[in-house]
């Protein structure tokens, strides 16, 4: 079976289209990846499509359109000429897109495939809070959804929250196939009663508040650190977070180190004890978020602690993985770290251990709808 995953994204650096490439491949289709990026693949199978920049006319043009609502005349972007090229000559039977603004091409130029739309976000919500994303962007995602959605054949999400939201807002059924890591034989390291090491790792994005995690060590004793392992496309915000560490009297306590490749990611995080995300719920995305790093954390055999956005917290309460806190404030959550012992941090590290194996690629999360959408390709 012929299969096209098309990504907005520099794909080779998305961990879920990584697993579902190899997935793919796993089960025997014949798997190609059409993605916008820079750096080219020697893989045949791996098409990169350089980026190419925008007139100042045409984004005149599509902002005009934009506050008058003429979102059909948004959809396509000179800058695009040469995915959509590529995606012309493809003759794939199944197309999984793993990107909104990518749907209205996918469904105009290869109409006889089965089309399968990876909603990774809730893109109705994805930046709204921010001020401009809400002017540019939130009604021209809703349109999207609105007109494309109810064409696509299946449409997969990342929590049954999401699902939901689809559900509700554009009647729209979804598989839930969490972004589950790929199964790592590790044990869980060890744990220094008096060197508590606590992780995160991922984007440097500003909305996700990452300097709360820093004050959260500023409410803990000289026991615990926190080391930030994050991408640098957030350059001037890094930098904020690590003025802000000094500021707060913590410096010697978080600890950032360069992002590695994706498969050092979990052998890095197991020297670790505690993966954490303390997430605030800045708009719905945040709020009922489950990413790749939870799943991560739990391949590496880390304690989890997390903030009580709901999906996570049902995964760490249900696992006995670590602990949920009460709210998202660092002082109450400090309280709730602070009354562990180190035997207590191993026990929930051997939860994970317990529960690697059912939380990850292997248990074929991508298994309902590929069997599903398989079927109408016959």
């Amino acid at each position: 079976m012929k299969v096209l995953l098309v990504n907005r994204d520099y794909a080779l650096k998305s961990p879920r289209s990584i697993r579902m490439f190899n997935w793919l491949k796993k089960e025997g289709c014949d798997v190609r990846i059409l993605t916008f990026g820079d750096i080219p693949s020697e893989d045949p199978n791996i098409c990169v499509v350089s980026c190419r920049k925008s007139l100042f006319i045409n984004q005149l043009k599509r902002l005009i359109f934009k506050f008058l609502g003429m979102h059909g005349y948004v959809l396509c972007r000179s800058e695009d000429k040469d995915f959509i090229k590529h995606l012309k000559q493809e003759k794939p039977e199944i197309i999984i897109c793993q990107t909104l603004d990518l749907l209205p091409y996918v469904m105009e130029y290869q109409a006889d495939a089965k089309i399968v739309f990876d909603a990774r976000e809730y893109y109705p919500e994805q930046g709204s809070d921010r001020w401009i994303w809400r002017i540019l962007f939130k009604k021209l995602n809703i349109y999207i959804c609105r007109k494309y959605l109810p064409k696509c054949d299946a449409i997969i999400t990342v929590s049954q929250s999401i699902a939901s939201l689809y559900k509700e807002n554009f009647g729209a059924d979804c598989f839930v196939c969490p972004s589950m890591a790929e199964f790592y034989g590790l044990l869980p390291s060890a744990v220094d009663a008096s060197r508590i090491k606590m992780i995160h790792h991922g984007s440097c994005a500003r909305s996700r508040k990452l300097e709360n995690m820093i004050d959260l060590i500023g409410c803990l004793s000289e026991r615990f650190s926190l080391t930030f392992m994050l991408l640098n496309d957030d350059p001037e915000y890094l930098s904020e977070l690590r003025d802000y560490a000094h500021k707060k009297g913590v410096g010697q306590r978080v600890h950032f180190i360069s992002s590695v490749s994706y498969k050092e990611i979990v052998p890095t995080l197991n020297r670790y004890d505690i993966g954490i995300y303390m997430l605030s719920p800045e708009n719905q995305n945040q709020l009922y978020a489950l990413p790749n790093k939870f799943f991560e954390y739990i391949q590496a055999r880390l304690m989890l602690v997390v903030t009580p956005n709901p999906d996570m917290a049902e995964y760490v309460s249900k696992y006995g993985l670590g602990i949920v806190g009460e709210d998202f404030s660092p002082r109450r959550l400090a309280i709730n770290l602070e009354s562990l012992s180190s035997n207590d941090i191993l026990f929930f590290k051997n939860k994970s251990q317990e529960s690697a194996k059912i939380l990850s690629a292997e248990n074929d999360v991508f298994r309902p709808f590929f069997d599903y959408i398989s079927k109408k390709t016959k």
